[in-house]
């Protein structure tokens, strides 16, 4: 039994750890911007940080639900019709969010005397061995000058 309480208590933390990162980056304002809203019963952003808590517990919502460990007294078709909605612009919420986060992260890491630099990298995620796995496709590896099947990772950093 005390596994299951220390999971339960670690749940706990990383909830209100996910909702004090919510509220310092707006997620919930970045979510309305995008489209992404519920017409009644709980609200979106409580629906949003429990997927963003259940991914840092590594539990999924299946058994969640078998166990009777979940936080939020919401249905799993409030979860499936989250993901589901036609008219979520889930690019632009995606883009807002990145920007807030660049913003108020790295903003106060530079000053006007300083020069600012953002990096971008396109690494070459190789997978050779996968070549019916989703979003796959022949990439040049610039590398090794030959294509191969894998994946463009782009980091901003």
């Amino acid at each position: 039994m005390n596994s299951i309480t220390r999971n339960t208590e670690d749940g706990n933390q990383i909830m209100k750890f996910v909702m004090i990162l919510f509220k310092e980056y707006h997620v919930g304002v970045h979510l309305k911007c995008s489209n992404i809203f519920k017409l009644k019963g709980f609200s979106v952003v409580a629906v949003f940080a429990y997927l963003i808590q259940a991914v840092f517990t590594n539990r999924s919502l299946y058994m969640s639900y078998l166990t009777g460990r979940n936080y939020l007294d919401f249905s799993k078709d409030t979860i499936y019709r989250f993901w589901n909605s036609t008219a979520a612009n889930w690019l632009r919420f995606m883009s807002l969010l990145a920007a807030s986060i660049v913003e108020k992260t790295f903003g106060n890491l530079t000053s006007y005397d300083r020069v600012d630099v953002l990096i971008v990298d396109d690494t070459l995620y190789n997978r050779n061995r996968s070549k019916k796995s989703e979003l796959s496709s022949k990439v040049f590896d610039h590398v090794s000058h030959r294509y191969c099947y894998g994946y463009r990772l782009l980091t901003l950093g």
